[in-house]
């Protein structure tokens, strides 16, 4: 014995549950649907991509923790600054939508990426306890942190924050 299908049905059911499956992962953050920036670039122009430091090159372009002064940032731009462990699913994960951020914003701003397990005394002077940890720096002012793996729509906020 067949069974006779009703394809409208079956269409209008898969509909739904696509439509379920999109709005929980807009909700979630994994799917951004929020407009954005287009990738400034010239022909001769690499877009701008997440800069990978060092300990030293932290003290040395950021900030020298080991002086014992208040927050002095030492660069010219608004920067982000990941601080990640290479193990970190949550990092891994983050650090498309970082270099998606560095390309939208150019020379806005510099993102910055650091694998802070390797300098401890780093991590202990800036309270990082959790992966991913992200730092947003403003010119001038006291940088905010973030925990966690975020959406690009919240990096984007944060990012507009710190421009101000």
């Amino acid at each position: 014995m067949m069974m006779k299908i009703d394809k409208k049905k079956v269409l209008k059911e898969i509909g739904f549950f696509a439509g379920i499956l999109l709005l929980a992962g807009v909700i979630s953050g994994f799917i951004d649907l929020t407009p954005h920036k287009p990738i400034a670039q010239t022909a001769s122009q690499k877009p701008a991509a997440v800069r990978d430091i060092t300990g030293q090159e932290f003290i040395d372009q950021i900030y020298d923790y080991t002086s014992g002064n208040e927050w002095n940032y030492k660069g010219d731009k608004p920067a982000v600054i990941d601080f990640y462990a290479v193990w970190c699913g949550p990092c891994k994960r983050l650090r498309p939508r970082l270099e998606q951020l560095a390309a939208e914003y150019g020379d806005e701003i510099v993102v910055y990426a650091i694998e802070v397990e390797k300098y401890p005394e780093l991590m202990r002077m800036l309270g990082i306890q959790a992966f991913p940890t992200l730092l947003f720096v403003p010119t001038k002012g006291i940088p905010t942190l973030g925990q966690g793996l975020m959406s690009l729509r919240t990096l984007r906020e944060e990012v507009e924050k710190i421009k101000k």
